[in-house]
């Protein structure tokens, strides 16, 4: 028996799924679109499901859209909803304050990953004739001050830190 056939398909999902995530804030971003349009599917079928098995008489309106905008949070199902209806919208309604929620997050930690490579200075400096300061301390205020005086003369005195 070989070593790839012990490998079970939830293994290989997660090492397929592991390497897609490491490619790093894009595909991260992608997964969150994919499970944004999965949850709108499913949420849109257990709601066409709950219209199917209990309709609602006295309304009427598009289905796709009240998913969508019960997904993004921004509406519920209403008071003239019968019972089942109001369940799959407050549903919906959680499963896209999860995803809003992680989406934040993602941006955050994209936000925190870009200052940090900032703050480590390894960025790239394309300026000439630049005046460079290594380290950063408490006196780096005092001293750009005092290279803005005493360039003033130069047009477009750069500083890098």
């Amino acid at each position: 028996m070989s070593a790839q056939s012990k490998i079970s398909w939830q293994e290989r999902f997660q090492y397929k799924f592991d390497n897609f995530m490491s490619r790093g804030g894009f595909s991260v971003f992608l997964a969150l679109l994919s499970a944004f349009f999965g949850a709108f599917l499913l949420m849109t079928g257990l709601r066409y499901i709950s219209e199917w098995l209990f309709p609602n008489t006295d309304l009427e309106s598009d289905l796709l859209w009240d998913v969508f905008v019960q997904l993004i949070g921004l509406r519920d199902t209403g008071d003239e909803a019968n019972f089942s209806t109001k369940t799959v919208g407050v549903l919906t309604i959680f499963v896209g304050l999860v995803l809003f929620s992680s989406l934040v997050a993602f941006i955050t930690q994209e936000f925190e990953s870009r200052l940090t490579l900032l703050k480590k200075g390894k960025s790239l400096v394309v300026e000439k004739n630049h005046t460079l300061i290594l380290g950063f301390n408490d006196r780096i205020v005092d001293i750009v001050t005092e290279l803005v005086i005493a360039n003033e003369s130069e047009p477009d005195a750069v500083v890098v830190i």
